[in-house]
């Protein structure tokens, strides 16, 4: 299994909260702006390893449902 790269992590856990905090001020959707940072996540192009993938996956459903 490769080892998992904290800092993307980090990285995509902090859009996440500012995808949330945003809502909170009625700036946006927080459906709309998970939905992009699912993309990017998910996308051929991302950054992630497929275990990195499925944990910020994890944090996105977590962030919908909280």
């Amino acid at each position: 299994m490769k080892n998992i790269d904290q800092s993307k992590i980090e990285d995509f856990s902090q859009m996440i909260n500012l995808a949330k905090s945003s809502a909170k001020q009625n700036k946006c959707s927080l459906d709309e702006e998970l939905n992009r940072i699912q993309k990017i996540a998910d996308s051929c192009l991302s950054p992630l390893s497929y275990p990195e993938i499925g944990i910020v996956l994890d944090m996105i459903w977590r962030a919908r449902h909280s």
